[in-house]
């Protein structure tokens, strides 16, 4: 059976700097996180997807399933019953005012990083797990713990601190 957690607040806007940080094992792939809305899912409000390639994707921009390359770190071998910590990462380059800049870390260590094109827009609700309200056909499954939602860009040694004070 399907089950995920919607919360009644958004991730911050790109216009200001957030992370995300969890726990996680046992999972599939899937929406891991999203902004949502009630009354239809906008491709440009931020996500984290696990591909069927096996592939972290974090969408932060409208990207219609072609423009948003996904980070180049293979999550297969975190699909097993140990416990593995991610953390997202969101900036706004200090070069370009219209990208951003993401990082995906796995167990304390940036993995990839990427400058995209931001066009976020503000969502009433996140959802964690499930299937994006019905955006995606493909529902998450799998353990999270310790979900946590920051409205700073979390630094590489904080990132670290929570992977090494964790579970």
């Amino acid at each position: 059976k399907e089950q995920y957690l919607t919360i009644p607040y958004a991730l911050p806007s790109a216009q200001q700097e957030y992370s995300v940080a969890f726990w996680i094992k046992d999972f599939t792939n899937g929406v891991v996180f999203c902004s949502t809305s009630s009354d239809y899912v906008r491709s440009y409000y931020p996500r984290l997807v696990i591909t069927d390639d096996q592939l972290f994707r974090f969408y932060t921009a409208y990207d219609n399933y072609d423009h948003t390359e996904p980070f180049n770190f293979s999550c297969a071998s975190m699909m097993s019953s140990q416990w593995c910590h991610v953390a997202v990462t969101c900036k706004k380059s200090q070069n370009d005012n219209s990208k951003v800049i993401r990082t995906l870390y796995v167990n304390g260590k940036a993995v990839d990083s990427q400058e995209y094109y931001l066009s976020e827009d503000n969502s009433p609700s996140m959802q964690i797990g499930g299937n994006c309200n019905g955006a995606y056909s493909k529902t998450f499954s799998g353990k999270l713990d310790n979900f946590r939602i920051y409205t700073v860009c979390l630094e590489t040694k904080n990132v670290a601190y929570l992977y090494n004070n964790g579970l």
